[in-house]
């Protein structure tokens, strides 16, 4: 499992330079005054998108098939992904917190935007990766432009009911308690579990 989460994260490297280059941007605008929920949140949902990446990347090496004559278990491979994941999902949210509290010293609306990035950067791969390892990324090239629009449109929706103006920096009144956003996360962690155990029933019985 280690060598597979290796293996996962050097892709990521890979593949991230351009993400890297992206979240800086947008932090550095939230830290300049640009506070909006969309500059504070969007790294974190654009990284869940990831994942689709990782199993594109082993799909065009035909690491996939490679893996096969290796002693790891298709689980063991899907498990490293879905782990390696949640876990940069879950780091990213905690920096964005991190750069959320010294840019405006307000725990309660860094903790609501926290809440609300980490919901859907959870449930947007937990919909995603099974139809990939399902049908495989060329097939389910949609599903990528699909995730990206959703995600899109979810962070527009729950950001509706939360603030007044979404884009204004100065607009930081909430309509919803505190209370009502704490399923949030664990709505969409219950999701990613049962997508990763979906997943690996549906990468079990593929035929590569």
């Amino acid at each position: 499992m280690k060598g597979l989460l290796r293996k996962d994260l050097y892709s990521l490297v890979k593949l991230g330079k351009l993400y890297l280059i992206i979240t800086v941007g947008f932090w550095g605008a939230y830290i300049i005054g640009y506070r909006s929920e969309f500059y504070f949140s969007y790294p974190t949902i654009m990284l869940s998108m990831l994942g689709i990446s990782l199993i594109s990347y082993d799909e065009r090496t035909h690491w996939d098939k490679y893996c096969d004559s290796l002693p790891v278990t298709r689980a063991q491979t899907v498990t490293s992904k879905y782990l390696l994941l949640g876990i940069l999902v879950a780091v990213m949210s905690l920096l964005s917190v991190i750069v959320a509290i010294v840019s405006t010293h307000e725990l309660l609306l860094s903790l609501y935007l926290a809440a609300i990035s980490l919901g859907v950067s959870l449930l947007l791969p937990a919909v995603n990766m099974p139809l990939c390892y399902k049908f495989g990324t060329e097939q389910a090239r949609w599903v990528t432009l699909l995730a990206l629009g959703g995600s899109v449109a979810m962070f527009f929706i729950v950001g509706s009911l939360l603030f007044d103006n979404l884009f204004d920096p100065h607009s930081y009144t909430t309509r919803i308690p505190m209370t009502a956003l704490l399923p949030l996360p664990l709505f969409g962690l219950v999701l990613y579990v049962l997508s990763w155990r979906l997943s690996i029933k549906i990468y079990q019985n593929r035929e590569l």
